[in-house]
C-alpha cells in the first residue's frame, strides 16, 4: 500500500507542504532578525503576509490529511508538525506587534545573541524536515537534535541574564 501511495505522490506532498511551512516560518525569523539587529524600520505588513502563508500551507496539510488513506508518518505526527510550524510566524508576528508599541523602550537593546539563536534554530527546524523527506537517518536527526538543545540550553541562560538585568 505504501508503495502505492508513493506512486501517485502524496507522501511526497506531505514533506513538500511541511517544508513549504518551514521555510515560510524561517522567513519570519529573517525578517524579525532584521528588525533585532535595528537593519530595518519594523513594518507588521511583512509578517502578516508569512502568516497567512503559512496559514494556507497548514490547511492544505489538514485538507490533504482528510483525503489521503495512506501518509508516510502518522496522521497526528503531521498535524502536530504543521500545527507547530505555523506557531512560528504567528509567535513573531505577535511579537513585532509588542515590538512596535514598545519601540521607543527597547530600541537600545541588543538582541544580536537573540537573532543568531533565533536564526541557527530555524535553519536547524528547515534541516530536520527536509531530512525526515530523505528517510529516517537516527544518527542524523540525533545529531540535529542535539544542536537544537544545545542552543534551547545557551537561549534559556540568556533569558536568565536578561532577567537579571531587569
Amino acid at each position: 500500500m505504501i508503495s502505492i501511495q508513493r506512486m501517485f505522490g502524496k507522501e511526497d506532498r506531505f514533506f513538500t507542504l511541511l517544508i513549504a511551512s518551514a521555510e515560510e516560518a524561517r522567513q519570519s525569523i529573517v525578517g524579525l532578525t532584521h528588525i533585532l539587529r535595528h537593519e530595518k524600520a519594523p513594518s507588521l505588513d511583512r509578517f502578516a503576509e508569512v502568516r497567512k502563508k503559512d496559514k494556507a500551507i497548514t490547511q492544505e496539510i489538514s485538507d490533504l490529511l482528510v483525503k489521503s488513506f495512506v501518509t508516510a508518518l502518522e496522521r497526528e505526527d503531521i498535524e502536530a508538525l504543521s500545527t507547530a510550524l505555523y506557531k512560528i510566524p504567528k509567535t513573531v508576528e505577535k511579537f513585532v506587534e509588542r515590538y512596535l508599541i514598545s519601540q521607543d523602550k527597547v530600541s537600545i537593546t541588543d538582541f544580536n545573541r537573540h537573532a543568531v539563536m533565533l536564526d541557527e534554530a530555524t535553519g536547524l527546524v528547515v534541516e530536520m524536515i527536509q531530512a525526515l523527506r530523505k528517510g529516517m537517518d537516527i544518527v542524523k536527526m540525533k545529531e540535529l537534535n542535539d544542536r537544537m538543545q544545545t542552543i534551547e540550553g545557551d537561549a534559556d541562560k540568556l533569558m536568565l541574564d536578561c532577567l537579571k538585568d531587569l
